[in-house]
């Protein structure tokens, strides 16, 4: 009964700890609701390793093409001191492993904070993805496949107003044998209570493909 109350006490500092993370960046979701801010929220898909269940992996080789996946999440802060006080823009991320209709699923990983400079960008490759879900990702080389959810908070402005801030959000995904896409995460932006808009990525004229 001790151990099983110790792991109780475990799981709650953890997700404490988690909400602590969250809070800090996103401050009372009711202020926002009363100041007309949005939260972004993009969706970015990631493909890493190779298919085969003799590598350990959760998925089966026929559940994609043969083959070894690499993904980077590029991120860029559009933000310019031309136009705004502001010199950087913070937001959390996190991952989640998607698997096959009817098994056991992995919950998400937890949120962790970020930020980025005026202009600044940076890449998430499949290496950090699989230190955000760290021991529900098997190691590499094994494949896996999921999301990566990035959220950014607005800013309160003079006034007691807020401006809803974005990000440029494009997932490059290429193999070993040189294939190659670009696609746009998709986007939503949020208040408390539900998505308030979706923004549509038309990725049949967006998306590249180069060999």
């Amino acid at each position: 009964m001790k151990t099983l109350g110790n792991r109780v006490s475990g799981k709650v500092c953890i997700r404490l700890l988690a909400f602590a993370v969250f809070a800090s960046v996103f401050g009372a979701m009711s202020t926002f609701a009363q100041v007309g801010g949005q939260v972004s929220e993009y969706s970015a898909k990631f493909m890493c390793g190779t298919p085969s269940s003799a590598a350990g992996g959760p998925i089966a080789t026929e559940a994609v093409a043969p083959g070894t996946y690499f993904t980077s999440i590029n991120i860029h802060n559009p933000a310019s001191s031309l136009f705004t006080s502001e010199t950087s823009l913070s937001f959390v991320k996190k991952a989640v492993i998607s698997m096959p209709e009817g098994t056991t699923q992995v919950p998400p990983s937890q949120f962790v904070q970020d930020s980025l400079q005026n202009d600044f960008s940076e890449y998430v490759d499949c290496a950090i993805i699989r230190t955000l879900l760290g021991a529900a990702a098997p190691p590499a080389p094994a494949f896996i496949e999921g999301w990566v959810i990035i959220l950014v908070p607005p800013t309160t402005v003079a006034g007691g107003k807020s401006i809803t801030n974005v990000l440029d959000v494009w997932g490059v995904y290429s193999n070993a044998k040189g294939a190659e896409h670009l696609v746009p995460a998709t986007e939503h932006f949020f208040t408390p209570g539900g998505v308030v808009a979706v923004k549509p990525n038309d990725n049949a004229t967006k998306a590249k493909t180069g060999k």
